[in-house]
């Protein structure tokens, strides 16, 4: 079988892959890659501790993340708006990048940005919504420009920077570390939950990364299983369910890689997960309860009454990008002083996306959330097996995960990496199709034989062909 230069065989179905490629670093100039390392600091909240030395805020997340006051906070954020807006836009404009293939990413974009308009707090929104937008604008630039290998090896070893130095204050400096009267260690972010799922997020990356290389597997899997321990350690029993189910499908994968018994082992697995997912569904309350949360999910269910009758309120559009539970809302102080709780959002997914961009809104995300389904599909059709794994691992985390907490909302790590191997699928699928129509173009030599694991199809719910790049006519062209 004829292979494009680059690619090699995947352990599963005969396919072919990208082999790992480092994007030269002579494309890229000083500021570009340094600005690709302070952006991820702040994905990460490797920035939080010096962010501690000069302010008492305990997270770039807390709602005055933009005030005046926190010049750190606010001046970094502004980054990641200007840098995102700045660097995808002039490559669209020079036709660099192709922003029709990730059209589904733009429309959120464009709806988080359209919700200042009908805002019940448009400060508020506008400021957030251009943290979440320059977020996607600039994954979208660093894949593009770098491969998304890079990426994903930044985010690991910046997350393992933050696991280390959380896990070293819970041994010298637990005053600092553990949520006040209790031993749930929180690390430098602003509570348990918030470590716990960064820490999930770390065992998806490095899975990833495991997935994908030949070298350095015993580093991956090694960061994967230390990141697992430290969800251990936030006791967020959520967290540590969606981070046991990475690492549980990373070993499925393992185990399919292999030939006889192994493989029908690893098929016998699946049943378990399964079980879990129609459990979750089915009877949700015997599932949180054996994670040690009662039925009511911690008085969640009793919010969800309030949040149903404020979405009915304005159904369509909402009240805005992430504008509602502000202090400046008497609606959210009024439900605040009834339940004798101040949340900062409605803990589940669905409904904090209803109350926020409405039925319209919701609807686009959720556009994204299946194309990622069908994009991970299409992935390991065409044999690219790491990313395809990761993008249905990635939903089925979502999934789970936003029964109890907001998602694809909030630029915070669980998003980022969502939204990251979303934006990755594309680009990883994209450049097969392209490799694969460079070879076949080709005169067919003698005993030729074409790869039918490599299909043509549209990426993302049916896209046109995407624009070549020089990148891409690397692979595609030796």
């Amino acid at each position: 079988m004829i292979t494009v230069s680059g690619m090699r065989r995947l352990p599963i179905g005969g396919a072919v892959r990208p082999s790992p490629i480092a994007a030269p670093s002579k494309r890229h100039g000083l500021a570009i890659q340094l600005l690709l390392y302070i952006v991820c600091a702040v994905w990460t909240g490797l920035d939080i501790p010096i962010n501690q030395m000069f302010f008492e805020s305990r997270s770039l997340g807390d709602p005055e993340v933009f005030s005046e006051s926190n010049w750190l906070a606010s001046g970094l954020n502004l980054l990641i708006a200007l840098s995102g807006f700045v660097l995808l836009g002039a490559s669209i404009v020079r036709r660099k990048i192709s922003w029709v293939k990730y059209h589904g990413l733009l429309l959120i974009c464009i709806i988080a940005l359209g919700s200042i308009l009908w805002s019940v707090a448009p400060t508020f929104s506008l400021k957030r919504a251009l943290t979440f937008v320059g977020s996607i604008f600039l994954l979208i630039y660093f894949v593009e420009q770098f491969g998304a290998d890079r990426v994903f090896q930044i985010i690991v070893s910046q997350l393992l920077i933050v696991a280390l130095i959380s896990f070293a204050g819970r041994i010298a400096w637990k005053q600092y570390v553990l949520m006040p009267g209790t031993h749930a260690l929180q690390g430098v972010y602003s509570h348990k939950n918030v470590f716990g799922a960064a820490m999930a997020a770390g065992v998806l990356a490095a899975s990833y990364l495991y997935i994908r290389y030949d070298q350095r597997k015993r580093l991956y899997i090694l960061a994967a299983a230390f990141f697992l321990f430290c969800d251990f350690l936030s006791t967020s029993g959520t967290a540590i369910v969606q981070g046991l189910i990475y690492f549980y499908v990373l070993g499925l994968y393992l185990l399919g890689a292999k030939r006889g018994v192994t493989r029908i082992v690893a098929f016998l697995g699946l049943i378990p997960l399964g079980g879990t997912i129609v459990l979750a569904a089915v009877a949700p309350d015997v599932l949180f309860g054996l994670i040690g949360k009662d039925a009511t999910l911690t008085g969640r269910t009793d919010l969800w009454v309030y949040v149903i009758e404020f979405i009915r309120e304005r159904p369509w559009l909402g009240w805005g990008f992430r504008a509602f539970w502000q202090s400046e809302n008497p609606l959210a102080v009024d439900v605040w002083n009834a339940l004798g709780w101040m949340m900062p959002e409605s803990h589940n997914g669905i409904l904090e996306l209803l109350l926020n961009v409405g039925y319209i809104g919701c609807a686009a995300f959720l556009y994204v959330f299946f194309g990622v389904l069908v994009t991970g599909v299409r992935n390991l059709k065409a044999g690219n097996g790491a990313i395809g794994i990761a993008a249905l691992t990635a939903c089925l985390g979502v999934a789970f995960y936003g029964v109890s907490e907001d998602v694809l909302i909030n630029p915070d790590m669980r998003s980022i990496i969502f939204y990251l191997i979303a934006v990755s699928g594309i680009h990883e699928y994209c450049r097969t199709r392209e490799a694969a129509r460079g070879v076949l173009r080709r005169p067919r030599p003698v005993g030729f034989s074409g790869n039918s694991s490599v299909r043509s199809g549209r990426a993302f719910g049916g896209l046109p062909s995407p624009v070549r790049t020089s990148y891409d006519a690397d692979i595609s062209t030796h």
